[in-house]
């Protein structure tokens, strides 16, 4: 009988520190222990454990477990508790890119099996997952890119999602609130949505942006925009495709003065207007 050798893995980081040279602030009793096993090689005998994983940045908190047992059917556990000053964090790890502020808290748990038959379609594939219980939260959040002049700012966002029962079906999706700011542009609303499959949703969501000025926060490479869009979204019910259902929605989109250039033709398409309405009762 042909044999195969055991494989095992693992490390650990003990009362670590770090801290980027130009920064105040440092990570702190960084602790990490992670091992993995694989008895004769034998994928569905997979082993992988992050016992911990914990620091500290000044007062601010993070803290992780993981286990992981088996491949084609792994059995799942997940817990993340964390509470973050993002100026802190990007300071203390010498992130260059972007430039960070706000609070951050994060609460994760994932219990359970994800399992699927192997067909093509995923989501129609997937069987069961595991259960999973998050919570999360952005206040008074800030983000810009080291290399563009204009922030987004004013970002607040609350997100509670969990499913009890194992299934796509199960899910459920809220998020109350939803703020973002950048000079003229502003976007805010609420998301409500459950059951992935055959969604119910409860969407109030508008925006407001002045395109010219996309540039100026997020990198767009040769595209450019012109013109203001406002759009202000409400749709309520059940979205389902076999059995003909479309939720109550009111939508409403204005574009004045519109110009996109592409980096595939020379001459940008100028004077595009927009003014539509739509209502599906």
């Amino acid at each position: 009988t042909q044999s195969f050798p055991n494989a095992e893995f693992g490390f650990k980081i003990q009362e670590g520190k770090l801290q980027y040279k130009a920064s105040n602030s440092a990570v702190e009793d960084l602790e990490l222990r992670f091992s993995a096993k694989m008895p004769s090689l034998n994928y569905d005998s997979l082993h992988a454990k992050l016992d911990t994983l914990s620091f500290h940045i000044d007062k601010d908190q993070f803290h992780a477990e993981a286990d992981i047992k088996g491949y084609d059917k792994p059995d799942i556990f997940g817990k993340v508790n964390a509470d973050l000053d993002l100026a802190k964090t990007q300071k203390a790890l010498g992130i260059k890119t972007v430039d960070l502020k706000g609070k951050l808290s994060l609460n994760l748990l994932v219990k359970g099996i994800y399992a699927t038959n192997g067909g093509t379609d995923l989501l129609k594939s997937i069987q069961q997952i595991p259960n999973f219980d998050l919570k999360a939260k952005i206040q008074d959040g800030y983000f810009k890119y080291s290399d563009l002049p204009l922030p987004i700012e004013n970002i607040q966002l609350e997100l509670i999602s969990s499913t009890k029962i194992g299934t796509l079906k199960g899910i459920s999706i809220d998020i109350p609130k939803i703020n973002a700011t950048a000079r003229a542009n502003q976007l805010h609303g609420k998301i409500k949505v459950s059951n992935a499959i055959e969604p119910d949703v409860d969407i109030d969501f508008n925006a407001n942006l002045v395109l010219e000025s996309l540039k100026d926060m997020i990198p767009l490479d040769s595209f450019d925009f012109k013109g203001t869009l406002n759009t202000a979204l409400k749709m309520k019910g059940i979205y389902s495709t076999e059995q003909k259902l479309f939720p109550l929605s009111n939508i409403s989109i204005d574009l004045k003065n519109g110009s996109i250039l592409t980096p595939y033709y020379p001459q940008p398409i100028k004077d595009i207007s927009v003014k539509s309405h739509l209502t599906a009762t």
